[in-house]
């Protein structure tokens, strides 16, 4: 799951540049039985889980967890919260009440977001059965500062490369202003902001976070989702926990053809994705029933990119680089891969660029 957060911090030499803060909500109590319901403790934390599936807090984290007050974790425990999110979000100095309810049917800043992992469960693995989607969400807050905006911060999953990926963190800061840079086209004045970006791994995978790869999940396609969840944070305006949206946002112009035909494709394009078998199964299986995808992902407008050639972060044996040659690449139509029982149940938009994506949540379709 991925949340953004705009914030304020709390020394008053560090909120100089903030705007004056309204008196906060009242939170809801934490009740005796919530404390001893919430399994999130330093037993559960340092226990290895017996299939091995789960992730344990290293000695770092620890000592972090230890510093949160137990009424803190159990009220983010409650709206939906990972431990692993939840040292994330101290760390921010985020207060309960900045933070949206991950469980709540219309979320401010919160996107339903799509990746595709290795089956680590099949056993007896095939070309059909290799890779399995998985829906998570992306979480942002924002709050307005007085200038120097937009200051960005991205959680700490997102600091490191992926495997395979050399330089992935690098790029995947990069293209993240890049979107927020795209939201500001809607007429927001960016100066005014501090955003927090989270890659939420969510309470329910806990001790089942090979689920989510353990949190080490990204990629380009959550561009569409990361944008709405952004605009989102930004307006204040809700979108529907049924709703889900993959799509790659072009960071320039790129050339691609349609039906033979070459044609140029401006930046900030919602480009087709990879995975959408495993992806729209994964939806299916959450109960979602909204999903945004890509103009270009469909027959009649099916897009046949190009691909440059790319160094895939592998080696040869005797340690040369292994070049992925350039190529062009059809996209998967969504009309032939998705199965006809889960497009049956499912509203599909279809979005051609950012402005569309824009669209489609301002006039409330998403909501």
């Amino acid at each position: 799951m991925v949340v953004f957060l705009i914030k304020n911090t709390s020394s008053p030499a560090e909120n100089k540049d903030r705007q004056p803060i309204k008196t906060p909500p009242i939170s809801p109590p934490v009740y005796p039985e919530e404390q001893d319901d919430c399994p999130y403790n330093e037993k559960s934390l340092s226990e290895i889980s017996p299939d091995y599936s789960g992730m344990r807090a290293d000695k770092e984290e620890l000592e972090k967890w230890r510093l949160i007050p137990r009424d803190y974790i159990v009220k983010l425990w409650k709206k939906g919260y990972h431990w692993y999110d939840i040292i994330q979000l101290w760390e921010w100095k985020l207060t309960d009440w900045d933070i949206p309810d991950l469980k709540a049917e219309k979320r401010v800043g919160v996107m339903n977001c799509l990746a595709v992992t290795l089956n680590w469960w099949e056993e007896d693995k095939t070309e059909e059965n290799l890779w399995v989607g998985l829906t998570h969400n992306v979480v942002v807050m924002a709050q307005k500062i007085v200038d120097g905006g937009p200051k960005v911060e991205v959680d700490r999953n997102q600091k490191h490369d992926l495997p395979m990926q050399p330089d992935s963190a690098k790029e995947n800061l990069k293209y993240t202003k890049m979107i927020v840079d795209l939201v500001g086209e809607q007429n927001i004045n960016l100066a005014q902001y501090e955003i927090f970006i989270l890659n939420s791994l969510g309470a329910d995978r806990f001790r089942k976070e090979r689920e989510i790869a353990w949190g080490k999940i990204g990629g380009k396609s959550a561009g569409s989702a990361l944008y709405l969840a952004v605009l989102s944070a930004l307006t204040k305006k809700p979108i529907s926990a049924q709703v889900v949206a993959t799509g790659a946002i072009a960071e320039e112009a790129i050339k691609g053809k349609i039906n033979g035909q070459e044609i140029t494709l401006d930046k900030g394009t919602n480009l087709p994705i990879k995975g959408l078998r495993e992806k729209m199964k994964a939806s299916n299986e959450k109960g979602i029933n909204h999903l945004v995808l890509s103009f270009y992902q469909s027959s009649p407008n099916l897009l046949l990119e190009y691909y440059e050639a790319k160094w895939r972060g592998a080696y040869t044996g005797s340690g040369q680089k292994i070049i992925e040659p350039e190529k062009w690449v059809l996209a998967e139509d969504y009309q032939n891969v998705v199965a006809p029982e889960i497009k049956a149940k499912m509203t599909t938009h279809f979005a051609e660029n950012t402005h569309e994506l824009g669209e489609l949540f301002l006039t409330g379709k998403l909501s």
